[in-house]
């Protein structure tokens, strides 16, 4: 802000950057899932379980990512808040 950016730009990069992390780790993540699955179904580790339950891929990511959108929005609803010549004054 104290370069000429208003609160919603700097709300907005922040929120960017913050799902690009969480989509990101999403994708990884259900890809290492779906990896460690179906090791687990060729060694007969899990026995009468449903491993790609439909349900479970897609309310784990939404709930993973509804925590990571809190999270982002949060701090970056604080950074926008704060009087630029207050932060930048040395100490």
């Amino acid at each position: 802000m104290a370069l000429g950016g208003t609160r919603g730009n700097i709300l907005g990069q922040l929120l960017r950057e913050g799902s690009w992390m969480a989509v990101t780790g999403l994708l990884v993540g259900t890809v290492l899932a779906v990896g460690l699955i179906l090791v687990l179904q060729r060694s007969e580790m899990l026995y009468q379980v449903d491993t790609l339950d439909p349900l479970v891929f897609a309310v784990a990511p939404l709930l993973l990512a509804s925590a990571t959108a809190a999270a982002s929005y949060i701090p970056a609803h604080r950074s926008t808040r704060l009087d630029p010549t207050v932060v930048l004054r040395p100490d």
